[in-house]
């Protein structure tokens, strides 16, 4: 995305694109968040694939659904809600995977830590 502006034409709804209800409303959010897809997809730990489905066959659900809805700051009915305002909800903290592990992990090599006990 290319600030502002590509994030202004991006809010207009677009019912000529053959997209699901999730998609559109995704898609308008994440303007609003100025992230993409693929960083969606990587906070989200699905295969950016699964997400191009989404966008052209259908709705995630479940858990997904949960976990997208969660990422992107928003109700998860709202995501299939035809009348969905993408600026209605703070804008989230928004974390690339979700891997716990790896995040205690890195925080101990940054402050010099190994992470092994003595």
């Amino acid at each position: 995305m290319g600030g502002a502006k590509a994030a202004g034409r991006e809010l207009e709804r677009d019912t000529n694109v053959n997209e699901s209800m999730f998609a559109m409303n995704a898609r308008l959010r994440l303007a609003v968040m100025n992230r993409t897809w693929e960083e969606l997809a990587r906070g989200a730990g699905e295969d950016p694939g699964n997400v191009r489905g989404w966008i052209r066959r259908g709705n995630p659900r479940g858990d997904t659904l949960r976990r997208l809805a969660r990422l992107l700051g928003v109700p998860e009915h709202e995501l299939l809600n035809p009348e969905f305002d993408p600026r209605a909800y703070p804008i989230p903290e928004f974390a690339d995977g979700g891997n716990d592990e790896q995040e205690e992990t890195d925080r101990h090599q940054l402050d010099g830590d190994d992470g092994e006990a003595v």
